[in-house]
């Protein structure tokens, strides 16, 4: 476990690396819409594929295929997806959001390779080489080999005194998952998967299960791009440029620790749901106490230090009045204690009522969102965004996986009485 919170805490100290070199070397607009985009990449990866990446965990870990039977099916599916889905990527991105190929081609190419590296480092969690999974983790899973790499090859432009924008900062980093698909690709192939004989699983069945887990993963990695997208909507793109820096901090230092947590325990869910939920009751209760109290001390150290902290990594344009640390860092724990909600429906095969408690929280949040806007303008902000779109869907989808557990554990014979 140490090795898996030493790498964890390297991607994140890169991850922060590199979010602070790309705030030194363009303008606060153009960090903006930088991180804009970079936080749609993440569910954009998944919905071109699907997500049957996030499925190798229930068969591959689950001993039902090997890597490469797994490999072969997907690889099919895939093929048919981006077809039909790349045509209309570029179509929308040009016609809808008035955005130019010469941001669209570089930002095609990061998203195709993201989406191997996403598929590589899924495997790798799933044949249970966590520490591995975490060193070549796609972008948006905070890998430390790629956001190391992207920072290296910003210190080479810098010295080499090449002028910084949008498009060169996406070609850095698809450089940097290439270099990491090739390293990837060599520890799978190192990877022992034994084949098995008389696989049923269809093209169709993996494509069903992708789809049922994709659908709820890509509305919680929208959740922050959506908050953001209404925010640089009616909110001045400092203001937004300023809470994206604060807000991605802040996530990433709460959050790393249920983070590893998490995904060590996400291949063995389902079996402890269907065999002893007891235990993984009880598991669940572990990682949200460690989290409330790690992060309580976390808030407070930042409280303290965020200042010089943030002048030195970013500069005091990024700075918030220190109420709206507080309240952005209280809101942010208190979404990350409840965040497992939705990964324990999910992993438990709760699909279909995760989607729903999704759809449910995005369609009252607009609402909310909305009314408030045009009615109780001086309220309006991004904090508010982030407690209608990520705090309550979050609680709600944890009590709701907890009440399903605590109903198993009443006898049989009081539910007869």
């Amino acid at each position: 476990m140490s090795k898996l919170i030493i790498i964890k805490i390297l991607g994140y100290i890169s991850t922060l690396a590199l979010m602070s070199l790309t705030a030194k070397v363009l303008t606060i607009s153009d960090f903006a819409y930088l991180n804009l985009f970079l936080q749609w990449l993440v569910p954009l990866t998944i919905i071109q594929t699907l997500g049957l990446p996030l499925v190798s965990n229930i068969y591959v870990g689950g001993g039902e295929m090997s890597v490469n039977q797994y490999l072969l099916i997907s690889k099919k599916i895939l093929q048919k997806i981006l077809i039909i889905s790349i045509p209309i990527f570029i179509v929308t991105a040009v016609n809808l959001f008035g955005i130019s190929l010469d941001l669209i081609v570089p930002y095609l190419i990061l998203l195709l390779a993201n989406i191997v590296l996403y598929f590589q480092s899924q495997l790798l969690q799933a044949r249970k080489l966590f520490f591995e999974s975490f060193l070549v983790s796609n972008y948006g899973q905070r890998g430390v080999l790629l956001s190391t790499l992207s920072c290296l090859m910003i210190g080479i432009f810098y010295f080499l005194e090449i002028q910084f924008n949008i498009s060169n900062i996406l070609l850095i980093i698809f450089f940097s998952i290439l270099i990491t698909i090739f390293y990837a690709h060599n520890i799978l192939q190192k990877s022992y998967s034994p084949s098995y004989e008389n696989i049923s699983i269809t093209e169709k069945q993996l494509a069903n299960e992708g789809l049922k887990i994709s659908l709820n993963s890509i509305f919680h990695n929208l959740t922050f791009p959506l908050i953001f997208l209404i925010g640089i909507s009616y909110l001045s793109e400092n203001t937004v440029a300023k809470y994206q820096t604060n807000l991605k901090l802040i996530f990433l230092m709460l959050h790393f620790y249920q983070g590893i947590l998490m995904n060590v325990l996400i291949p063995d869910i389902y079996r402890l749901f269907s065999e002893n939920k007891k235990l993984l009751l009880s598991k669940i209760k572990k990682i949200m106490f460690s989290t409330f109290m790690l992060g309580s001390l976390i808030i407070l150290l930042f409280y303290f230090y965020h200042k010089p902290f943030i002048v030195i990594m970013f500069s005091e344009k990024f700075l918030i009045e220190n109420n709206e640390l507080i309240n952005l860092s209280l809101i942010l724990l208190t979404g990350i204690i409840f965040d497992c909600g939705f990964s324990l429906l999910t992993y438990c095969k709760f699909n279909r009522e995760a989607l729903l408690i999704r759809l449910l929280g995005f369609i009252l949040g607009a609402l909310v969102a909305s009314y408030t806007y045009f009615n109780l303008n001086f309220n309006f902000s991004i904090n508010l965004l982030l407690v209608i779109f990520y705090v309550l869907p979050n609680t709600f989808a944890f009590l709701f996986w907890l009440k399903i557990v605590k109903k198993s554990f009443i006898p049989m014979a009081k539910i007869f009485r």
